[in-house]
This record gives structure tokens, C-alpha cells and sequence, in this order.
């Protein structure tokens, strides 16, 4: 199967900030350094957003062809990247959030973050801006 390498590089984006959302949810920061969240989100990420597009897009060539549908796989595979345009946004947001907050973006209590948004408006006003924009993102 060929593939179109813009695809695979747009499955490797997404797989990352896949990767990076949970490691967040799950407080990895309170046991892992944000080098070795940041190191196994680029490593593992890329290698199961390609994993699961195999997968997917054998299941769904399974299924198109019980429905009678001729379609070839790398369009297939095109059109299950695509999805991933969000997640790939969003990549570009941990870029300013980990420059501001560090490791406490991977751990439920950030007393630093704390002390610094009482003090900084400024801050205060940057992290609402990311919020908002990651929630219309999410949407």
C-alpha cells in the first residue's frame, strides 16, 4: 500500500497530541520529568497513530466491501488523517502552555501556576486565551 507521505506525517502530528492529552488527564507529571512525558509522546505517539490508521483502514475496506464499495485504501487512509487536523492544532498550543506552566501541565495541583496567576494578570489572561481556544478546537 502506498501512502502519501503528507498523510503519514499528519497521522505522526495527531498520534503526539493524542498522546500528550492523557498524559495530562492522568497527572503523569506528579512521577515522570517533562522529558520523558515529552520523549515518549514522540516516540509512542507517532507509532500508534500509525497503527491505528492500519488498523482502521483495514476495517473499513472490510466493511466497504461488504457494502459493495471500490474504494483503494489510501484514500481511505487520506480521509482517516484528515480527522486528525484538530489534534494537530492543538499541538500548537502545548508549545505556549509548556513554556508557561512546564511540568505542572501534567499534574492535577499546580501550586506554582497558582502563585504566579495571582500576581501576573497577564498570565492570568494568556492561559484563558489557550483555554478558549483549545475548547473551540475540541468542538
Amino acid at each position: 500500500m502506498i501512502i502519501v507521505r503528507h498523510v503519514v506525517l499528519l497521522v505522526c502530528l495527531a498520534g503526539v497530541g493524542e498522546a500528550l492529552k492523557p498524559a495530562a488527564i492522568w497527572s503523569a507529571g506528579g512521577s515522570l520529568p517533562l522529558a520523558v512525558i515529552l520523549a515518549a509522546a514522540c516516540v509512542l505517539g507517532p507509532l500508534a497513530g500509525l497503527f491505528g490508521l492500519w488498523i482502521e483502514s483495514h476495517l473499513l475496506k472490510l466493511t466497504g466491501l461488504w457494502l459493495g464499495d471500490r474504494s483503494q485504501r489510501k484514500h481511505l487512509c487520506t480521509a482517516l488523517a484528515w480527522r486528525g487536523v484538530p489534534f494537530v492544532s492543538a499541538l500548537v498550543l502545548w508549545i505556549p502552555q509548556l513554556l508557561l506552566i512546564g511540568n505542572e501541565a501534567f499534574t492535577k495541583e499546580k501550586p506554582q501556576l497558582d502563585a504566579r496567576i495571582a500576581t501576573q494578570p497577564l498570565l492570568r489572561i494568556l492561559i484563558i486565551a489557550v483555554a478558549i481556544i483549545e475548547l473551540v478546537l475540541a468542538v
